[in-house]
C-alpha cells in the first residue's frame, strides 16, 4: 500500500475513533478526497476489521469480550435466569437456542430432557449439550470463535424452514425503543429471522443489559409478544427498566 494511502487510511481510523455515527461527507471532507475515495478505504477497514460501516458513513468496532470471558460475568444471576427460561419449555417443543452465555445457561437445564428438540447456532450451548439427552439440530455456517456463534447463510436457510415452540435469544444491551443490539447485520438478520419464524420469543439477560450503553450499530425491533426473562432487580434503574417494559405490553418474568 502506498504510504499516502497507508496515512490516510490511520487519520480514517482516527476520525471514527468516537461513539458516535461518522458521515461520509464529513470523512470526505476532512480527509480532502472524494467520497467515494472515503468508500473504498472504509470498505478495506471493515474487511480488516477495525471499524464497521453504516447507513451513511461508518463507527468504531467496539471492543468486544469473548464469550468465555462474558460466561464469567453474573454467572450466578445467568444460572437462575436460564432455570426460568427452561421451566418455559414443555415435553415434545422443538426450541431454537441463540448465541450467548445467558441462553447457554438454559441449555444446561434443558440438556436432560429426552423428550425435546433443541436447534442452535451457540458453540457455548453445544458444549453443554454434546453429553445431554435432548435431540440436539445444528445449525451449521461459518463460525466465530470469538462470539461462540454460528452465522451465515446456511444457518439462516436451515431456520427459515422451522417453526420453533420456543426461541430464546440473548443480547449485549436492549432498548426499549430500538430493540435488541447486535454488533453485525449477520446476527440482526438471524435474530429477525428468530422472531419472524418462532411461535414464542423469549429474550434472556441479566440486570446489567437492561441499562447498558449501546456498544454495537444495529438493532433487532421487538413486537410486545416477545416476552423478558431477567433477575430480579438489584438496583432502582433496574426496577424502572422492568416496569417501562411491562407498560410497554412485553411480558417480564423475574428470576430469583
Amino acid at each position: 500500500m502506498r504510504s499516502a494511502t497507508s496515512e490516510r487510511r490511520q487519520r480514517l481510523l482516527e476520525l471514527v475513533s468516537g461513539d458516535e455515527p461518522n458521515e461520509i461527507p464529513e470523512l470526505a471532507m476532512a480527509l480532502k478526497v472524494s467520497e467515494s475515495t472515503v468508500r473504498r478505504d472504509l470498505a478495506d477497514l471493515e474487511a480488516e476489521g477495525l471499524i464497521l460501516r453504516v447507513i451513511g458513513g461508518a463507527v468504531a468496532r467496539p471492543a468486544d469480550p469473548s464469550w468465555r470471558q462474558k460466561d464469567r460475568v453474573n454467572a450466578a444471576a445467568k444460572r437462575r435466569i436460564g432455570q426460568a427460561a427452561a421451566a418455559q419449555v414443555e415435553p415434545g417443543m422443538l426450541v431454537f437456542l441463540d448465541a450467548g452465555t445467558t441462553v447457554a445457561k438454559a441449555a444446561e437445564v434443558l440438556a436432560g430432557c429426552a423428550d425435546i428438540t433443541l436447534a442452535t447456532t451457540s458453540l457455548p450451548s453445544l458444549m453443554v449439550l454434546a453429553e445431554g439427552a435432548a435431540e440436539v439440530v445444528v445449525l451449521g455456517g461459518v463460525l466465530h470463535p470469538r462470539g461462540g456463534r454460528l452465522l451465515g447463510s446456511m444457518a439462516s436457510q436451515q431456520l427459515a424452514r422451522m417453526t420453533p415452540d420456543v426461541a430464546f435469544l440473548g443480547a449485549d444491551s436492549i432498548d426499549l425503543v430500538r430493540g435488541l443490539s447486535c454488533p453485525d447485520m449477520e446476527l440482526q438478520a438471524m435474530k429477525s429471522l428468530t422472531l419472524e419464524n418462532a411461535r414464542t420469543t423469549w429474550v434472556l439477560l441479566d440486570n446489567t443489559k437492561l441499562t447498558a450503553r449501546h456498544r454495537h450499530p444495529y438493532f433487532v425491533p421487538l413486537p410486545t409478544s416477545v416476552g423478558l426473562i431477567t433477575e430480579a432487580p438489584v438496583t432502582a434503574s433496574a426496577r424502572e427498566a422492568i416496569e417501562a417494559w411491562r407498560a410497554a405490553g412485553h411480558r417480564v418474568i423475574e428470576a430469583d
